[in-house]
């Protein structure tokens, strides 16, 4: 399942946005990592059809790789480093970032697969419902 929605979201080349600023961009990123959270969420509480989790995914990738791609194209200045998520500093190309903070993200779920409570306050801190 994990590698379907990874070959799926690998293989998309959409972007999400026609961001302009740094402030925007660092924005999708921030999107980003939190759908990508999203949609490991819905999996581990099953509280989303797949469906719905691919949406999540796809959010992810396509958020992730404008991130990337403007961050790559210098158009996210360096002193702007510290508000980019962690899990997207990581230097390459967009599938090779996306895949480390895939992995970032499945270990910050993983820790707290188990609790249902975590899991159910986080898909809602982090706005899972809306991000689409």
């Amino acid at each position: 399942m994990r590698n379907l929605l990874l070959a799926i979201g690998l293989i998309s080349s959409a972007t999400t946005a026609y961001a302009q600023t740094p402030e925007e961009f660092i924005r999708i990123g921030h999107k980003s990592w939190a759908a990508f959270q999203c949609a490991l969420i819905a999996g581990a509480a099953g509280s989303l059809d797949e469906d719905d989790r691919t949406a999540l995914f796809k959010v992810a990738m396509d958020s992730g790789r404008s991130f990337v791609e403007a961050r790559n194209s210098g158009k996210l200045p360096p002193e702007t480093v510290k508000q980019w998520p962690a899990a997207l500093s990581v230097e390459g190309e967009p599938g090779f970032v996306l895949g480390n903070t895939f992995g970032e993200a499945m270990n910050v779920i993983d820790l707290h697969r188990d609790d249902v409570e975590w899991l159910a306050s986080e898909f809602e801190e982090l706005g899972c419902a809306t991000l689409r």
